[in-house]
């Protein structure tokens, strides 16, 4: 019994001896993890880091500052008060283990929402640490608009000469009959769909240079800020007065999917006179040249031959019209008018004429008097049914049941074209949600026959031929 007693005892001691080795190995490896408070020096080189490559607006964005050997109890930290634009959503306190350096530390992460766009830093974080206060900055993010609203973009670059032509409001000031060259440049796309332009009037313009993206390119689903460029241009104008820089637009996907009709910034143009092209002018033999020819690019040459044809008394007074102005309220009328007419009547024809001068294209109405006829057609055969069946006449009533079934589809299928409701849209932006400070989605030209899906208020859901948002009633002419 003795003998055994020791041995317990001896069990014992030896039980308590690899504990006491085990705290104290445990200890030594714990103590390189906070051997030390950082000094002044190491915490004014921290910098609060950005985690996401790229931020967006209406998104959660990271920011984590890592203090090493620091206790996280031991860190107090205070928000200054943020511009607008920036909002605090949460924060997040833990510790970290480097395993490479054999230490711990205080992970402080602090979450942001942002509903600007453009290079922001937010203002430095202020931290307590030993009774000392510390002003931590934070990395310099660019924040780029949320994808769900993001429309591609057309850019447009002027030479350095030319910008010293700008002056403060923004007007770029060039001599009569002088050349201005710029290139066009596409971001934020998925795949360019079409790239053109509207030939400008009083002017000379070609193209210079063309990229093979220009002919339809796919830039990937994934974000990209590269900006793509496109073709470069010359044009001369030749006219004195105000205008802009020609007219080109491009049809591009956007990183939601939807097909968006871009054009580019109008930048104002102001044409003044060339003392040197008068003095030439007066020195030539008056003659009414054309001087408005335009020269077009190798791929685009034979579809304007007609504009390099010796100009006529009718050529001149068609290049000097202003551009149609299409009147909608009349539109939404002569649509009303063919909604509500006969075949063959020539409201369709009236409508067509007027949108081929107003250079628009739409659907024809489907006309209600079609469906009238197919009902009535479809009420006198169910008399005739009740007729012929009273008269005991049985291969007719089969028949006319047959035809009866057929005007009642012919009657359902019009109706149902008849129940869509679309109106004319007199042209502006679209908005995400029925608020005028909302994000806008696409803008319209005038003229557009829209399809009216929802009212709320005095805001109406629309749907064009790219996109669809909300509008005012009052931009709407209603086809009845």
């Amino acid at each position: 019994m003795e003998k055994a007693a020791v041995t317990a005892q001896g069990f014992r001691h030896r039980r308590l001896l690899k504990r006491s080795a085990v705290h104290l190995l445990l200890a030594c490896f714990a103590m390189p993890l906070f051997a030390k408070t950082p000094n002044a020096e190491e915490l004014k080189a921290l910098v609060i880091k950005s985690e996401n490559e790229l931020c967006f607006t209406a998104q959660e964005s990271i920011f984590t500052l890592e203090i090493p050997g620091l206790e996280a109890s031991k860190l107090q930290a205070s928000l200054q008060t943020l511009p607008d634009g920036i909002q605090f959503l949460s924060s997040r306190r833990d510790i970290y283990f480097d395993d490479a350096r054999l230490e711990s530390g205080t992970r402080l992460q602090l979450f942001f929402s942002f509903s600007k766009t453009g290079t922001i830093t937010i203002p430095p974080l202020t931290v307590t640490i030993a009774n000392r206060r510390y002003k931590i900055p934070f990395q310099t993010v660019t924040v780029y608009e949320n994808l769900e609203t993001l429309n591609p973009k057309l850019t447009v670059t002027l030479s350095d000469e030319l910008q010293h032509q700008i002056d403060s409001k923004g007007i770029l000031h060039v001599p009569a009959g002088s050349e201005v060259q710029f290139s066009v440049a596409v971001r934020f796309c998925v795949q360019l769909v079409k790239f053109s332009w509207q030939l400008p009037k009083n002017a000379i313009f070609r193209e210079l240079t063309r990229n093979d993206i220009a002919n339809g390119a796919f830039f990937g689903k994934s974000f990209s800020p590269e900006t793509h460029e496109l073709a470069t241009f010359s044009w001369t104008p030749l006219t004195e007065g105000m205008c802009t820089l020609p007219d080109i637009s491009i049809t591009a996907v956007a990183y939601n999917g939807m097909k968006k009709n871009i054009a580019l910034p109008q930048i104002a143009v102001s044409v003044e006179k060339n003392a040197a092209l008068a003095a030439s002018a007066k020195q030539s033999a008056p003659t009414t040249v054309r001087e408005q020819t335009v020269l077009a690019s190798a791929d685009f040459q034979t579809a304007f031959e007609a504009a390099t044809a010796p100009a006529t008394g009718e050529d001149d007074e068609s290049a000097s019209r202003e551009p149609f102005v299409v009147d909608c309220k009349l539109l939404s009328e002569l649509r009303s008018a063919e909604r509500n007419s006969f075949p063959f009547d020539k409201s369709r024809r009236l409508r067509a004429e007027y949108e081929a001068k107003a250079q628009l294209s739409a659907p024809k109405e489907a006309r209600v008097r079609i469906a009238q006829l197919f009902y009535a057609l479809f009420a006198l055969s169910c008399v005739l049914i009740v007729l012929l069946a009273l008269k005991k006449h049985v291969k007719r009533t089969a028949v006319t049941v047959a035809l009866a079934v057929g005007l009642l589809v012919l009657s359902i299928h019009w109706t149902l074209k008849l129940a869509p409701e679309y109106a004319i849209f007199t042209g502006g932006k679209l908005m995400t949600i029925p608020e005028e400070q909302a994000t806008s989605t696409h803008i319209e030209q005038a003229g557009e026959r829209v399809r009216i899906l929802e009212t709320a208020g005095s805001w109406v859901y629309i749907l064009t031929a790219e996109s669809g948002g909300w509008v005012r009633e009052g931009a709407l002419y209603r086809i009845r």
